[in-house]
């Protein structure tokens, strides 16, 4: 058995650094830290998405419902992303 699949059957996150390869975590400021960087990741690739091809089509098609619409969501997600790596969301124990 993977160390995902282990992960996923008793609920243990998995992360993965360049020192310590994959690994379970003992302490959760390891795990807050994996996460902040993989949305920090997903917030780089939603930013450019945005950047270059939403926004644009929609500044260039106003009218068109899919452009207005996907940019509304891609916005909300990018907030949301923004918060999320920034630690702007609550984090409690």
């Amino acid at each position: 058995m993977d160390q995902g699949s282990r992960a996923r059957e008793h609920l243990t996150p998995l992360v993965y650094t360049a020192k310590g390869g994959y690994r379970f975590p003992a302490d959760s400021a390891d795990w807050v830290a994996y996460e902040k960087a993989q949305f920090a990741a997903a917030l780089t690739r939603i930013s450019r998405l945005l950047d270059g091809t939403i926004t644009p089509h929609a500044m260039k098609y106003p009218d068109d419902k899919w452009a207005r619409f996907v940019l509304a969501q891609a916005t909300s997600l990018q907030s949301t992303l923004d918060m999320l790596t920034n630690g702007h969301a609550p984090v409690g124990g």
